[in-house]
């Protein structure tokens, strides 16, 4: 609204980059490992809070380390300073019309609709509408994709690209399903299961999820 404030990216954990990796603020793989276990050894479930129908908004320091979006110069002004600092300043640093190329590093427009450059807008239905502006799977679409460019880029830096291409691929050959939106996030996500026990799964705004999601997960 033009006051001051604090730009920071989210918390909470609702604004999805990686399905395949727990957030650092969390702790590691192996933690995570130990807290189910030891949650199991005393009679008690685990269950995963997750977000099945956006991934998260497109943040500067993602834009400018995974190499997608058109991203100003002194981005780094707008990021880092705890004062003085509010939406239209945040924005001004991010070209959101103009280069759909750069745009197409990030998830790409077969994977989400969010209306920046070379992708379509949000829809007028809870199952199609960016919600608060985050970027709408589009689960309910039966047509495969590719793996998101944002991903093929972060796991190569990390090293993990072949064996996630290898292991999702793996799901999709075992299970028979094809390379869809909703597929992929099934494979993700039953992969908590398979890896370390999960119990369960909630749904954040469930009811801008079909039905059919929740049916294949």
């Amino acid at each position: 609204d033009g006051n001051p404030s604090y730009a920071h990216y989210s918390y909470h954990g609702y604004y999805v980059l990686d399905y395949t990796q727990t957030d650092a603020n969390f702790g590691t793989a192996e933690e995570f490992e130990t807290l189910v276990d030891t949650a199991h050894e005393h009679g008690i479930r685990v269950i995963m809070d997750i977000v099945m129908n956006h991934s998260g908004y497109n943040s500067l320091y993602d834009m400018a380390e995974y190499g997608y979006g058109t991203v100003a110069p002194g981005w780094e002004d707008a990021y880092y300073p705890h004062q003085n600092i509010n939406n239209k300043t945040y924005h001004s640093f991010i070209d959101y019309d103009t280069n759909a190329e750069d745009w197409a590093n990030w998830w790409g427009p077969d994977w989400i609709r969010c209306g920046v450059a070379g992708y379509t807008e949000g829809g007028g239905s809870d199952l199609t509408m960016s919600l608060a502006g985050l970027p709408d799977f589009k689960t309910e679409q039966a047509s495969t994709v590719g793996l998101p460019k944002i991903l093929q880029k972060k796991w190569s830096g990390e090293g993990r690209l072949d064996s996630e291409t290898a292991k999702i691929n793996n799901f999709f050959t075992k299970t028979g399903r094809s390379a869809t939106v909703s597929n992929y996030l099934a494979g993700w996500l039953s992969e908590w299961v398979r890896e370390y026990g999960v119990d369960g799964f909630r749904c954040d705004t469930a009811k801008h999820v079909e039905f059919a999601s929740w049916k294949n997960l």
